[in-house]
């Protein structure tokens, strides 16, 4: 009983070391607490910094949006230059600046800074502005160009006077005025010829390329587009009207015999010989148009043409009396309409000539031109092939007409210039 009443109590060694364990416990739960709570803060700032780097990115976006809404108006808002902008948005601020390339002038280079609270994002973009319109380029088709010979192009402005008092330019290719003898397509371009000459851009359609034989010059851009170019058809119910009203009764015939070259009941126009056939300014309707034998086109006023069938020029020559493309328009499309013979097949065949100034828009229809000789305006159609040594003179006042297209502003390339948060 005295021995169980007087046992020996536990040393102070034994508590010193139950007291540091229990303290280093409490140190551990302690640091651990810690810890989470600086990875549950660490992970928060991380979060708040990701928010607050896409806010600056979008911030950074509106800029080189409202840069771009300057460039394609061609229009400073605030006169600093078009394209240079600053603006608030979405609680932040951004400033972007263009810079228009001196090499292809149709190319910006858009910088834009955009910050929010203490994040900024910086971006670079490439632009390539294309001007709205039927006849922007000097050749265009929507399923590829072929350039076979020793073409040229160039440009100049009808406004302005006659193309000769505008040819004060020399280069390898000759004598020239503008260089804004644009050829493009929505597909491939192929140029041949060890001469020939494009003074301006060509431009192939997405994922498509300028083949070249020879050694052609071409002194623009030749990046591909990232987008097709809208080239819209005709509407069959401008046919329709141009059909139900025109002029054809007051075409005249001069020279040569035989049966006339209009076709009332047919409305087909076919001169052959020494026949003249003269179109005061009006509106035509035919279902086909040939010249044969060294006949004449000859158009006095500004007139517009639309062709069903063939417009086969080929055998003849065209003279625009006014000198300027845009009083001769020609729109061809195989449209069947009523009491008209159906078209078996459209195609637009001329050779040029001094007096071949007109603008022709036939997206679904061919091109085929030959010969050597001249050809002011421009020509749009579904495929376009040149043979010879013709020279195109694109007439930059044919911009102007917009009936069938509008501005068109592509993205070429995207790059993030930020390095560190600011």
């Amino acid at each position: 009983m005295r021995a169980a009443l007087h046992a020996p109590s536990s040393r102070p060694s034994e508590r010193g070391v139950v007291l540091w364990v229990t303290l280093l416990m409490v140190l551990l739960l302690g640091g651990l607490s810690t810890a989470f709570l600086f990875e549950g803060l660490g992970e928060k700032t991380a979060i708040e910094h990701r928010r607050t780097t896409i806010r600056a990115l979008e911030i950074c976006e509106m800029g080189i949006v409202c840069s771009t809404m300057e460039i394609t108006a061609l229009t400073d808002a605030t006169d600093d230059g078009i394209g240079n902008v600053t603006g608030l948005f979405a609680g932040g601020d951004y400033t972007s600046a263009a810079h228009q390339s001196a090499t292809f002038p149709d190319r910006w280079k858009l910088t834009s800074k955009g910050t929010y609270r203490l994040s900024a994002k910086r971006l670079e973009v490439g632009i390539r502005r294309r001007v709205g319109g039927d006849w922007v380029e000097g050749l265009f088709a929507k399923d590829g160009v072929t350039v076979n010979g020793d073409v040229r192009t160039d440009s100049y402005d009808s406004r302005l006077g006659t193309y000769a008092s505008q040819a004060t330019n020399t280069d390898g290719g000759g004598d020239f005025a503008n260089p804004l003898g644009h050829v493009g397509s929505n597909t491939n371009i192929r140029i041949t010829g060890s001469s020939a000459h494009i003074r301006g851009n060509a431009i192939p359609g997405p994922s498509s390329v300028v083949e070249t034989a020879g050694s052609p010059t071409i002194t623009g851009d030749t990046l591909p587009r990232r987008d097709d170019i809208e080239i819209p058809s005709v509407d069959a119910a401008e046919f329709a009207a141009a059909l139900a009203s025109n002029d054809n009764t007051n075409l005249s015939v001069s020279g040569g015999g035989g049966r006339p070259p209009y076709d009332d009941r047919t409305r087909a126009l076919v001169a052959t010989g020494t026949k003249v056939v003269t179109l005061p300014g009006g509106t035509y309707f035919f279902s086909s148009v040939r010249l044969a034998g060294g006949a004449v086109l000859n158009v006095t006023g500004p007139s517009v043409i639309y062709v069903t069938g063939q417009f086969d020029l080929g055998g003849g020559s065209l003279v625009n009396a006014t000198g300027i493309p845009s009083n001769l328009r020609v729109y061809a499309h195989p449209h069947v309409l009523p009491d008209v013979p159906a078209p078996t097949h459209s195609e637009v065949i001329f050779n040029g000539g001094a007096g071949s100034a007109l603008a022709v828009y036939a997206p679904e229809v061919d091109i085929t031109i030959s010969g050597n000789a001249d050809v002011y305006g421009a020509l749009v159609g579904r495929a376009i092939k040149s043979t010879g040594d013709a020279f195109f003179h694109y007439d930059e006042a044919l911009g102007a007409f917009n009936e069938h297209g509008k501005v068109h502003v592509e993205r070429l390339y995207w790059k993030d210039l930020s390095t560190r948060l600011r």
